[in-house]
């Protein structure tokens, strides 16, 4: 099986525990969202791993399902970002689905899990790698852009909050701020992987 990794790039000014909040009170405009921000990553996962695109949307449509249920039930308490816990769920569902099927090699489930559970500790040390070189590429910029960028990539704070703090016009110049500031990072990064 080749591992997908949840993606982050359609990450919203608005925290997972708010998204969480607007499901409790029954707004399926969060869910429409979430199935947006996780289909390229649902449809990578299950495509790679003998799926079709209408596996995927299936998948995914059973894991927002479960988050859904989970929500409504009252005690669900996020422990990761919403993206990885539907990763998650997408994951073994679809383990379970390819054994259902008899796909190719699959002759075990425990043992796909067992590969997945190494795959996910190689991850998580690459992922603890980068996150390190960022930081440390992070440290070299100037005060503005180390405090932009640490509070909405680390912090997860929203853009009026940034201009607030920051003492901005406005959330246009904080955006503009912010992507400037991302600019200047990418390019400190790729000097540091040359």
């Amino acid at each position: 099986m080749k591992p997908a990794t949840p993606s982050y790039e359609h990450a919203t000014v608005e925290s997972d525990q708010k998204i969480i909040e607007r499901i409790r009170l029954g707004d399926e405009k969060a869910l429409a969202e979430l199935y947006r921000n996780n289909i390229v990553m649902v449809r990578k996962y299950v495509m790679d791993n003998s799926g079709r695109d209408d596996d995927a949307k299936d998948m995914l449509q059973d894991a927002l399902v479960v988050l859904w249920e989970n929500v409504m039930r009252g005690d669900f308490d996020l422990t990761s970002k919403i993206s990885t816990y539907i990763y998650s769920v997408v994951r073994n569902k679809w383990l379970r689905e390819i054994n259902k099927r008899k796909v190719g090699k699959v002759t075990s489930l425990d043992n796909y899990e067992v590969v997945e559970e190494r795959i996910d500790a190689l991850r998580n040390i690459i992922h603890k790698e980068e996150y390190r070189v960022i930081l440390k590429c992070i440290d070299q910029m100037g005060a503005t852009c180390r405090k932009v960028l640490t509070m909405f990539y680390l912090e997860e704070k929203g853009m009026e909050e940034i201009a607030r703090v920051l003492h901005f016009n406005n959330t246009d110049v904080a955006k503009a701020k912010k992507w400037q500031c991302k600019k200047e990072l990418e390019k400190i990064v790729k000097k540091q992987f040359k």
